[in-house]
């Protein structure tokens, strides 16, 4: 059974208390509605059928960069996802090769190229002169990351 519960009062309600005394009703046929907030932040009206969808995507990127195995070719595409995390994913797995860290030191989120930063200063797969490439390039730049971690 599901249940309501006043976050205030802590009263119970059940479906059909909550349908008795509710202002508005459903048709069969009307569509249900929820606000959500997008990748950047930004509040967006959806339909259920398209949170579940956009969730699956998400769920279905995820699974790939937490999996050990997963492989540079599609943690190549993965970074290039729409969700911050998974790019944070990307540049933390071993797997990911060289030149995606190299793409993703640009990423405009600066806790993407924080994790490429560490990445490279602590990766055991990345030559010396990879990391110090990927030093290099933040130093070039400016990044506040580096300034920031020292």
């Amino acid at each position: 059974m599901i249940v309501t519960i006043n976050g205030t009062t802590g009263e119970i309600f059940t479906p059909k208390d909550t349908f008795d005394t509710a202002e508005y009703f459903f048709s069969k046929g009307d569509r249900a509605t929820c606000l959500i907030i997008d990748s950047s932040g930004k509040e967006k009206w959806s339909n259920f059928n398209e949170l579940e969808e956009l969730s699956r995507g998400y769920m279905d990127e995820l699974e790939k960069v937490l999996n050990k195995k997963t492989r540079g070719t599609i943690l190549k595409k993965l970074a290039k996802s729409k969700h911050t995390e998974i790019r944070v994913g990307v540049a933390r797995h071993t797997n990911t090769p060289y030149p995606v860290l190299l793409e993703l030191v640009k990423d405009p989120d600066m806790s993407v190229r924080r994790t490429v930063l560490e990445r490279a200063k602590h990766s055991k797969k990345l030559t010396s002169e990879q990391r110090v490439d990927i030093l290099e390039f933040f130093e070039k730049i400016g990044d506040s990351v580096v300034h920031k971690q020292g």
